[in-house]
């Protein structure tokens, strides 16, 4: 239902402005092809990537400073019809891993800026965990939406807050 939402106002609104956080903006097309190149990228995947994706519940963490990358990564991931978990990058590592282990994610998407700390991150892990970073995924990536059935029921996101534990968790469904 997002998705559909989203691409029926790229279709209405191509060249106006989508998303813009300081000097970056995107235009709902340029937001859209972004997207669909993620999706098509997470799709596409490694191996142990691609067994993670053909999963009904697979996870990526999300490993932004709010902005156009953010938004991205969250309307990339959902094309993929993956779960996502938006990560804090002011978080300790230690806070961050304990958010991807509970979660079950495999994948971290991220950009050049934060590679550091999702290589941090995936040192102290003991799972398999693979960093996607959003600025090598090329032009020849296709753009085009992804035909992808989604359930309704579906979570669209894992959120962790901070109560009283640190471990409260929540789930958004009806994506």
């Amino acid at each position: 239902m997002i998705i559909k939402k989203f691409e029926e106002q790229v279709v209405k609104f191509p060249q106006k402005t989508a998303v813009k956080a300081g000097d970056s903006s995107l235009t709902y097309i340029q937001l859209n092809r972004y997207s669909n190149r993620i999706a098509h990228t997470l799709i596409a995947g490694t191996h142990k990537q691609k067994e993670n994706m053909e999963n009904e519940h697979a996870v990526v963490s999300l490993l932004f400073e709010h902005g156009p990358h953010m938004i991205a990564g969250i309307l990339g991931t959902l094309k993929a019809g993956c779960i996502y978990v938006p990560l804090d990058i002011n978080y300790p590592a230690k806070r961050l891993l304990y958010m991807l282990e509970h979660s079950g994610s495999t994948v971290i998407l991220t950009n050049r800026k934060n590679s550091p700390l999702a290589e941090t991150i995936v040192r102290e892990s003991k799972g398999l965990i693979t960093i996607l970073t959003i600025d090598t995924i090329t032009d020849d990536v296709p753009g085009e939406n992804i035909e992808r059935e989604v359930q309704k029921e579906k979570p669209a996101y894992i959120l962790y807050t901070s109560g009283s534990t640190g471990n409260i968790i929540g789930y958004r469904i009806d994506s």
